[in-house]
């Protein structure tokens, strides 16, 4: 890898460096770094307070507990029906993850000897998330959980997630004897940082599938957030929740299939009369200006039917 576009954590794995000059920083001056101190400590507590929690949902105790019933049937239902492998993997950062792992090898097909492993969305558990899609297809599936969500500890912060990821994929490879060129890649919405994660650092994983994500956080940050704060929202997402996607994403060679529908409610970042939606009246695509959207902008647009199936 080169060292110049990675930087390592004291407590876990390289994540791509942020663009210093898109943060408006002007080197180790001094005198701006005294500056910039007081806008450092609110984009500190904007991130670890309630931008975190925005962010990933499925983080909040109260939300956990008000669908744990649901949490714990779905599970039972991939132990009982699906002879479903819980495990919990113990990240390079403490965190422990809660995984799931349905093996069909045995079925002998070419698609049971595949394993797709699923990363859910800032709200999804793998007791009631993608995992079903590629079960149903026929595939070996290993789910997890986001550090924070239901069986996981830990925060969900970009590192955490990384580090999570990292020690799925050692999980798949070393315990669960899969080759890195039979696994499939799948996530949903947020998942897609992950899973492009993964791709980057594990380039000869078989392919990914990007199912309703978006290319980059600050876009969508932005939307939400005062115009007025442009400034320090750029800022605290570069320093703390930094899912670069596309960035990600461009460093993998590896094919890559990306699903929009129809009907799913993405939040547009573009002006009404400049999108390339299959429906403008229902969906419009996130953020134009990106590499994700600027290579395969026109692919997002084409309605599901015509999508080529393999």
């Amino acid at each position: 890898k080169d060292h110049r576009s990675v930087k390592l954590s004291k407590a876990g794995v390289p994540l791509l460096k942020p663009d210093l000059k898109s943060r408006g920083t002007t080197g180790n001056n001094l005198v701006t770094q005294i500056l910039s101190l007081p806008g450092q400590i609110i984009g500190y507590l904007m991130a670890h307070s309630f931008g975190r929690r925005m962010l990933y949902p499925g983080s909040v105790s109260l939300l956990q507990k008000a669908i744990m019933p649901m949490l714990l049937q779905g599970q039972a239902r991939l132990m009982e029906e699906y002879q479903g492998k819980r495990a919990k993997l113990l990240a390079c950062d403490g965190n422990q993850i809660d995984t799931v792992f349905v093996d069909r090898r045995a079925s002998e097909t070419e698609r049971g000897k595949k394993l797709v492993v699923c990363c859910e969305g800032n709200a999804g558990f793998y007791e009631v998330g993608c995992v079903s899609t590629p079960m149903e297809a026929g595939y070996s599936v290993l789910g997890w959980n986001h550090p924070g969500f239901a069986g996981s500890t830990g925060v969900p912060f970009p590192q955490n997630e990384a580090n999570a990821m990292d020690v799925v994929v050692q999980y798949a490879i070393h315990r669960l004897n899969f080759k890195v060129e039979d696994i499939i890649m799948y996530a949903w919405s947020i998942g897609g940082f992950t899973a492009t994660w993964a791709t980057m650092t594990y380039p000869e994983i078989s392919s990914l599938v990007l199912d309703a994500s978006f290319d980059d956080l600050i876009p969508l940050a932005l939307k939400v957030m005062p115009e007025n704060c442009k400034g320090l929202v750029t800022r605290t997402v570069r320093d703390y929740l930094n899912l670069n996607n596309a960035e990600q994403l461009c460093k993998y060679q590896g094919p890559v299939l990306l699903i929009r529908r129809t009907k799913d409610e993405i939040i547009t970042t573009i002006r009404a009369g400049h999108s390339l939606s299959c429906d403008a009246n229902t969906v419009e695509s996130a953020n134009g200006s990106s590499a994700l959207w600027g290579s395969y902008g026109r692919t997002l647009a084409v309605p599901r039917g015509q999508l080529d199936r393999p």
